[in-house]
């Protein structure tokens, strides 16, 4: 059976960080077989890109195919990922992939009322059997490489220079001036 894994965030803005842990992904899943999952909320100053504009970093960064690019309203919640790729969730067995900071977002292993455990659980150890997605998920944990919080409040900074900016964009997204004055402009567009 097909796996495949989503891999949720708010990637505000997507970064070399999302790079490496976005190939080691389709190093184990393959290409075709790893989704960004992401909400085109805007909440300033934590969540200033919308859709659209992560959706164009995420291609120019991650180099990600526009349709492993699933907007969803929660990042989370599987239901809404297969709704928005059109994946059967009887066909695939559906991997997340969390980052150490978002680890509390998903409770795991929970047994619910009803005596049955809920829909993400740990990956089976050795060789035991994957349940496809429509009864459950698994969640794999990788270690966070770096945050964007920083990039983002120096982008929004007024007392900081152009060309630490732009200095701090290249080192983070590994894109130009001409890609960060065209996110600005979106950017500015939206919070207006």
């Amino acid at each position: 059976m097909r796996k495949i894994v989503i891999y949720p965030g708010r990637f505000q803005p997507p970064h070399i960080g999302h790079l490496k842990t976005y190939n080691l992904l389709c190093k184990h899943f393959g290409k075709d077989n790893v989704y960004i999952c992401t909400a085109n909320k805007i909440k300033y100053p934590e969540s200033i890109f919308d859709f659209e504009t992560r959706k164009y970093l995420l291609t120019r960064i991650l180099k990600i195919s526009q349709s492993n690019i699933i907007q969803v309203s929660s990042p989370y919640t599987p239901e809404q990922f297969f709704k928005g790729s059109g994946i059967t969730p009887d066909e695939v067995i559906l991997f997340a992939a969390l980052g150490n900071k978002d680890k509390d977002r998903i409770k795991l292993n929970v047994t619910l009322k009803n005596g049955n455990l809920g829909y993400y659980i740990s990956p089976p150890k050795g060789k035991e059997v994957y349940y496809n997605a429509n009864k459950h998920g698994y969640i794999l944990f990788y270690k966070d490489i770096m945050s964007a919080v920083n990039l983002r409040k120096a982008l929004l900074d007024m007392n900081i220079g152009n060309d630490v900016k732009v200095k701090l964009w290249n080192e983070m997204t590994g894109l130009d001036e001409k890609e960060l004055n065209f996110v600005m402009q979106k950017v500015n567009e939206t919070l207006k």
